[in-house]
C-alpha cells in the first residue's frame, strides 16, 4: 500500500498515486445565532459556542481523541475588546469604523518566518496607505489540543489595522481594501517564499476564531472567547467534517463570508470558469484586477474555500451579498410550475445564468457580511436547515433542531430552509427576511424579463428558421427538445439501413438490449438489478465503447447519490448557453446576449442552423476532427498514440485560433 504523505505537517500531501488533492470535499454541521436589532453581548457569543458544542457528533476526532476536523466561529469585530487589549499594550486605538483585525497563521516552528512574514504584513499595508498599529500574539491553552493539531499548529497572531483618509473611506470602501490587501499579501508571500502565512479574516466588521480543536474545546483553546468584553450581536459557527479530505488548520471553518455542511459537486466546472473570467474583471473599485486581486480561487483551498473566494469577489465588487449568494445557489427556477414562481424572479435566475453557472451541492449554507446574516439552500434540499426567531430578539438557525436551548413559549415563529431558498437576519434594519421578500426584493432592480426578451436566442427558433429557408419537414424528437428537421429523401435512406446496423454504430449491446431494454418495453419500468461491473472503464479497454461510456457524473459518493436529469428533473438541467459572456460584476442588457441550448447534444439539423445564422455575435467557425490515422501492420501503438496527440494538439489549436478570430 502507498504511504500519502505531506510535504509539512500542515499542508496536503502532493499528488501522489490515486490521491489529488483536486478531489477533496466536506460535510459538517453550521449555524446562527444573532440579535435581530443588532444588540452586541457576550451572550450571543456564549449561544454560538453552545450551538458548536452540541454539533460536535457532525465532526470527526482523530485517533488521539482531541484533535478534530475543525471547528470555529465568526463574530462581529469586538471593538471595546481590542481598545481594552490595545491600551494595555500601550497603543490608541483606533476608532470604530476605522479599526480592522486580521487573523493570522504564521510559521510556528521558526521566530524568523514570523519575522519575515509581519514585515511583509506592515510592508503591503503601508503601500495602500494603511496603519499596522499593532501585532498581537493570541493567546492559547495548548493542552486544550490533540497531539496531531499542536504538531500542525501554526502560531496564532493578529495585526490590528487603522484606515486613514488617503487610504479609502470608511464602510465598504473599508472592507473592499482590506480584501485588496489580503490577496496582495498572500500574492507576495509567494513569490517571496514565505512559508506558512495564512489570513484567516481581515476586516473592519467581522473576526475568525478557529482550528483543529474539538467544538467543546474551542473556547477553552482561545481565552477571547470566553472574556465578558468579547461582544456581538451575530455568531456564527462550524464544525467541519472531512468527507475525503485531510484537515488543516487553514481548511477549518468559518471562512470569511461563508461556509457549508456538504460538498461543491460541480467544483472543477466552476473553478475552470472563474479563471476564465479572470480576464474580464474590471470595476469601477480596482482599474487592473491583475496586479491587485488575482488569482481569485486560491489553488490549496478547499471546495468551500473556493465557494467562498468567488462570494468575496461578487460581495467585494460591488454586490449585496444575497444577490451573489442567489447568482451562485440558484433554486430550481427552470422546472417550477408558472404558479409558484413570478415571471420577474424566474427573469432574475435566467439572466444571472448568463453571468455565473450553479454552484451544485448538495450543500446548505451560512453567510454574514458583518451586518446580515442568514442560510442558503441549494436546490438539491439534501442538507437540514431550521430557525427559530423568539420575543426576545434572538434568532437561532443550525443544522438541527435543539443547538441551544431556548423557552418554547418564546417562540414567535419557527421553520425550515426548503430547497434553493434563502433566509436572513439584517441586524441594521431589525428584520428577519423569508425566501419571499428576499427574492423579489432582487428580483425588481433591473428589467431581467424585458432584457431577457430582447437579446435572448433560442436554438429551437433559430431550427424553425432555418427549417422555413431551407424547405425541411419537421418532425418532434427529443434529443434537444427540438424540432427536427430532414426531407423524404433523407427518410427512405434512412429506413434502408438495418436496424441491428443503426444499433451498433450507437453501441448498444446485446446485454443492453436483453437485460435493460426488454424489461423496460414489456414492463414499462426501470430494470432493476445489482450486479456488478466488472469491465474496465471505457478509456483503458481494449474493445470499442459507445460514447457514453466515456463520460461518468463525478460526486462525492460518500455523503450523497448521483442524480441524473431523467429522474431529478425538477432539481437537474443540460441547459447550457452559447456565445461571449459578459464581466460577472457588471449588469447589463447585453450580458444576456446568447444562444439558450436545453442540451449539449446537437442534431445535424441544430448544427445546420447556428451554423446558417449570420448574427455578428454568434460568428461560427468549422475545425476538422478527423485525421489520417498511421495503417500498416508495423504501426506500433507508440506511433498511433503519437499521431492522435498531434491531432488533438492541432484540434485544440484550430479552435482557439478560432475564438480569438471572433467565433
Amino acid at each position: 500500500m502507498t504511504q500519502i504523505t505531506a510535504q509539512s505537517s500542515w499542508s496536503l500531501p502532493p499528488r501522489q498515486g490515486l490521491y489529488n488533492p483536486r478531489f477533496e470535499h466536506d460535510a459538517c454541521g453550521i449555524g446562527f445565532v444573532a440579535h435581530v436589532e443588532g444588540r452586541r453581548s457576550h451572550r450571543v457569543l456564549e449561544m454560538g459556542l453552545e450551538a458548536l458544542r452540541n454539533h460536535a457528533h457532525r465532526g470527526a476526532v482523530a485517533d488521539d481523541r482531541k484533535t478534530g476536523d475543525g471547528a470555529g466561529i465568526l463574530t462581529q469585530l469586538p471593538h471595546e475588546f481590542f481598545a481594552r487589549e490595545l491600551r494595555r499594550m500601550n497603543v490608541e486605538p483606533p476608532p470604530p469604523g476605522d479599526m480592522a483585525v486580521g487573523q493570522l497563521f504564521l510559521n510556528k516552528g521558526n521566530g524568523e518566518d514570523r519575522a519575515v512574514a509581519r514585515d511583509l504584513v506592515r510592508e503591503v499595508l503601508a503601500e495602500l496607505n494603511l496603519e499596522a498599529v499593532a501585532f498581537r500574539s493570541v493567546p492559547v491553552i495548548e493542552s486544550a489540543l490533540g497531539q496531531r493539531a499542536l504538531y500542525a499548529r501554526p502560531w496564532l497572531g493578529q495585526v490590528v489595522v487603522r484606515r486613514t483618509d488617503a487610504a479609502c473611506e470608511a464602510g465598504d470602501a473599508f472592507e473592499r481594501l482590506l480584501y485588496v490587501a489580503r490577496k496582495r499579501i498572500i500574492n507576495t508571500a509567494r513569490a517571496r517564499g514565505v512559508q506558512r502565512l495564512y489570513i484567516a479574516s481581515l476586516s473592519s466588521r467581522t473576526i475568525v476564531y478557529k482550528g483543529l480543536v474539538l467544538a467543546e474545546e474551542l473556547a477553552h483553546f482561545y481565552p477571547d472567547l470566553s472574556d465578558p468584553e468579547y461582544k456581538t450581536a451575530i455568531a456564527v459557527f462550524h464544525q467541519r467534517y472531512s468527507t475525503n479530505t485531510f484537515p488543516t488548520w487553514e481548511r477549518a471553518q468559518p471562512f470569511r463570508l461563508d461556509w457549508d455542511t456538504g460538498e461543491i459537486n460541480t467544483l472543477q466546472g466552476n473553478e475552470n470558469w472563474m479563471r476564465a473570467r479572470e480576464a474580464d474583471l474590471a470595476s469601477p473599485f480596482w482599474e487592473n484586477p491583475a496586479a491587485l486581486i488575482l488569482p481569485i480561487i486560491g489553488k490549496e483551498g478547499s471546495d468551500s474555500g473556493k465557494l467562498d473566494n468567488t462570494l468575496e469577489l461578487l460581495v467585494r465588487g460591488g454586490r449585496d451579498i444575497r444577490h451573489a449568494l442567489m447568482m451562485m445557489v440558484p433554486e430550481a427556477w427552470e422546472r417550477l410550475p408558472e404558479g409558484e414562481v413570478t415571471p420577474e424572479r424566474r427573469a432574475f435566475y435566467e439572466y444571472h445564468s448568463a453571468l455565473m453557472e450553479p454552484w451544485d451541492g448538495p450543500a446548505a449554507l451560512t453567510y454574514t457580511d458583518g451586518r446580515i446574516v442568514g442560510t442558503a439552500m441549494d436546490r438539491n434540499g439534501l442538507r437540514p436547515a431550521r430557525y427559530v426567531v423568539l420575543d426576545n430578539g434572538y434568532v437561532i438557525c443550525a443544522s438541527e433542531t435543539g443547538a441551544v436551548a431556548y423557552d418554547e413559549g418564546r417562540v414567535v415563529r419557527k421553520g425550515r430552509i426548503s430547497p434553493g431558498q434563502i433566509f436572513c437576519v439584517d441586524t441594521t434594519r431589525g428584520v428577519v427576511m423569508d425566501d419571499e421578500e428576499i427574492t423579489q426584493k432582487f428580483a425588481a432592480r433591473r428589467p431581467y424579463d424585458r432584457w431577457i426578451q430582447e437579446n435572448l436566442v433560442s436554438l429551437d427558433e433559430l431550427v424553425k428558421k432555418w427549417a422555413t429557408v431551407n424547405g425541411q419537414l419537421s418532425i418532434v424528437n427529443g434529443g434537444n427538445g427540438a424540432s427536427s428537421t430532414i426531407n423524404n429523401q433523407q427518410l427512405s435512406s434512412n429506413n434502408s439501413i438495418p436496424l441491428s446496423n443503426r444499433q451498433a454504430s450507437f453501441g448498444y449491446t446485446s446485454e443492453e438490449m436483453i437485460v435493460v431494454l426488454r424489461p423496460m418495453l414489456t414492463t414499462g419500468q426501470e430494470p432493476v438489478g445489482a450486479m456488478g461491473d466488472d469491465t474496465p472503464p471505457a478509456v483503458m479497454s481494449k474493445l470499442p465503447r459507445s460514447l457514453f461510456g466515456y463520460f461518468k457524473q463525478r460526486f462525492a459518493e460518500v455523503t450523497n447519490p448521483p442524480i441524473d436529469p431523467l429522474r431529478e428533473e425538477m432539481v437537474m438541467s443540460l441547459r447550457m448557453l452559447l456565445g461571449r459572456r459578459a464581466n460577472v460584476l457588471t449588469e447589463t442588457p447585453d450580458a444576456v446576449r446568447l444562444v439558450a441550448l436545453k442540451s449539449p447534444v446537437l442534431l445535424p439539423e441544430q448544427m445546420a442552423a447556428l451554423h446558417a445564422q449570420d448574427t455578428p455575435e454568434f460568428a461560427v467557425a468549422t475545425v476538422a476532427a478527423v485525421w489520417p490515422a498511421p495503417a500498416g501492420e508495423e504501426v506500433t501503438p507508440e506511433v498511433a498514440g503519437d499521431a492522435l496527440r498531434a491531432a488533438v494538439t492541432k484540434l485544440c489549436r484550430e479552435a482557439e485560433e478560432a475564438v480569438r478570430g471572433g467565433a
